[in-house]
């Protein structure tokens, strides 16, 4: 029997990329630069999905001035694009459509840059751009029944039961390294 060990601290709402132990993406940036971080449902507070994602990205300008443009992919849907501000962050505010999500956002951040007029082949310099560990993700209230694998991750957040017959005491170890495996992939570490 597992039960549950923690209850999510503070609003389950809204949760910062920090609260959520996602590391911010960080590169420089040469003519176009990738920024990549995976959400697994497993790691948001359980009887929650994602439903929204509020990414803040710091994005410096090239020696010139020049803006660079921002897109972001989740799970190598285009959902949002803009032209990256100036000191200040860039917000990207936008919908995760329900038939993209799986078990885990790989969210996909492109930032790209006009290349140097002239010799385009050699741009000796990189400038920084960042996702900030204040993004967010809003999350809303997951379904209380699984219509897809991916879905038990948030139903086990809180804890599971997992009742074997008696006739797996013949190959317990068998058992219990499959149960493992299952478990560790579709639940929270509590």
């Amino acid at each position: 029997s597992i039960g549950r060990i923690s209850v999510p601290k503070g609003p389950t709402d809204r949760v910062s990329f920090d609260a959520l132990g996602l590391a911010p993406a960080q590169a420089d940036v040469f003519g176009r630069a990738d920024l990549v971080i995976s959400i697994p449902d497993k790691i948001l507070p359980g009887g929650t999905k994602l439903s929204r994602l509020m990414l803040d990205l710091m994005v410096a300008p090239d020696g010139a001035g020049e803006k660079a443009v921002v897109s972001a992919f989740v799970n190598e849907r285009l959902l949002a694009s803009s032209v990256a501000a100036i000191g200040e962050p860039t917000r990207l505010d936008f919908a995760v459509p329900d038939e993209i999500q799986g078990a885990v956002a790989n969210v996909r951040v492109v930032i790209q840059r006009r290349s140097a007029q002239g010799d385009c082949r050699f741009e000796p310099q990189g400038y920084p751009a960042e996702i900030l560990s204040s993004s967010s993700v809003i999350l809303s209230v997951a379904g209380p029944i699984a219509h897809d694998f991916s879905d038990l991750a948030t139903l086990w957040a809180n804890g599971i039961e997992i009742l074997v017959p008696s006739s797996t005491s013949a190959h317990p170890l068998l058992v219990v390294d499959t149960l493992a495996d299952i478990l560790h992939a579709l639940s929270s570490e509590t």
